[in-house]
């Protein structure tokens, strides 16, 4: 850097040589505490509210919770398991980053599902309905938000219904 130079260099004041990969590191953070924040609501929702009162949710939740009563096998299991061919459709459609993601949210849901003690907070059934859908949709929308800064998603809430089935034709 020459002497009329000020601030352009690679260490010099004002440079930007860091400013992008700290930037991405505090964004990366961030999206990991909405994931770990998304977790533990819809568990907050799940275990708190829904399962203590003999409510289903629906979706891949839903069935898991209901062959989870029906089977007698863990929910934590099951939502693991059932989760496993969304998450491979999600990685030959979208890519690795989601499909890790998305593995991290819902093994971290399995492992909170199992390991974290929520009290049963009410016996109401309008209650349990109302307080236990804006948790696990509060779950699933923090869950969201760092799914979209992640990867930026692009695709339409159709295109996984559409890779499954050329996906399914393909085979």
């Amino acid at each position: 850097m020459g002497d009329g130079e000020k601030g352009k260099g690679r260490w010099g004041e004002g440079s930007t040589c860091y400013a992008f990969p700290m930037k991405r590191f505090l964004k990366e953070v961030l999206n990991v505490g909405l994931i770990v924040l998304a977790i533990l609501s819809a568990g907050l929702g799940l275990k708190g509210f829904l399962l203590s009162s003999h409510f289903i949710d629906g979706g891949v939740t839903g069935i898991s919770m209901l062959l989870s009563s029906v089977l007698g096998f863990p929910l934590a299991i099951l939502i693991l398991i059932i989760n496993l061919p969304f998450i491979a459709i999600g990685l030959r459609q979208i890519g690795w980053k989601f499909a890790l993601r998305s593995g991290f949210a819902i093994g971290g849901l399995s492992l909170c599902l199992a390991f974290v003690h929520y009290p049963d907070v009410t016996s109401d059934k309008v209650l349990t309905a109302v307080f236990g859908g804006f948790f696990i949709g509060a779950g699933i929308g923090w869950q969201f938000e760092a799914a979209r800064s992640w990867m930026e998603l692009r695709s339409q809430p159709c295109s996984l219904v559409r890779a499954a089935a050329s996906s399914a034709s393909a085979t």
